[in-house]
């Protein structure tokens, strides 16, 4: 069995549930966007699949792209998520989906957010390369660098080459609570999130709190009962984020 941490320390603590009670709507928006992240971490490879990612604006791609702690098996994956993205954008932009508009929309600093030094060289070549977003200069260098050949330096990639090469760590945080009646369950690797009394109604208050994403959440489980509960909570993260970042 899982063990209950209440987490009461920090720059958040414990925030009501209700807005008009928020004295603080900065902290309140910091310690949602730090639960979602927290969840995110743990299901990287989960998260990055779903297609919700690619109605995320590009802040919010671009802050899940550069966590430090993203549990994710291969760069690859959270490659794919970009080139979904970056093809879902041009369309609302009613762009031609060029690589060249696909890499203007998406941008260097999202772009260069993935570990590609990571990869093998057939995973960097089955994907990266062949994909366009990366121009001739930047697929020598890294190629050159994943294949451990001699390498000429460009100084426009010298600054972030050292973090292309940084794998990942491993998540250290915990879910802030939201409201005084909620608690964290820590199972494993799964957050388990409750009211004081056990039940399971309380995930939508852990993860917003506010009557509009409680609202939808409360709708979203009515029309999908059906689905697991961390599917149910994949969707309190997605529309949490999408209120964070709006």
């Amino acid at each position: 069995m899982g063990h209950t941490a209440q987490v009461t320390d920090g720059p958040y603590q414990c925030l009501p549930a209700c807005s008009e009670d928020i004295t603080d709507a900065m902290s309140y928006c910091g310690a949602l966007q730090h639960n979602c992240l927290e969840y995110i971490d743990m299901h990287t490879k989960e998260v990055l699949e779903q297609e919700k990612v690619e109605d995320l604006d590009l802040e919010g791609l671009r802050i899940i792209a550069e966590r430090e702690t993203l549990t994710i098996p291969l760069e690859s994956v959270l490659f794919d998520a970009l080139v979904r993205w970056c093809n879902r954008e041009c369309k609302r932009k009613r762009l031609e989906l060029s690589a060249e508009n696909k890499r203007a929309v998406l941008g260097e600093e999202t772009l260069y957010a993935v570990r590609y030094l990571l990869m093998s060289s057939e995973e960097f070549l089955a994907g990266p390369m062949q994909s366009g977003l990366l121009n001739q200069t930047e697929v020598n260098v890294i190629l050159g660098y994943i294949l451990h050949h001699p390498v000429h330096e460009n100084p426009h990639l010298a600054k972030v080459i050292p973090q292309m090469r940084t794998p990942r760590k491993k998540p250290q945080g915990q879910p802030i609570p939201l409201s005084q009646r909620s608690s964290i369950g820590v199972c494993g690797h799964d957050i388990v999130m409750s009211e004081v009394d056990g039940s399971a109604s309380g995930s939508a208050r852990w993860w917003g709190g506010r009557k509009s994403i409680k609202k939808a959440a409360q709708k979203q489980k009515k029309q999908k009962n059906q689905r697991s509960t961390g599917s149910r909570i994949m969707e309190y993260v997605f529309t949490a984020l999408s209120w964070v970042f709006d």
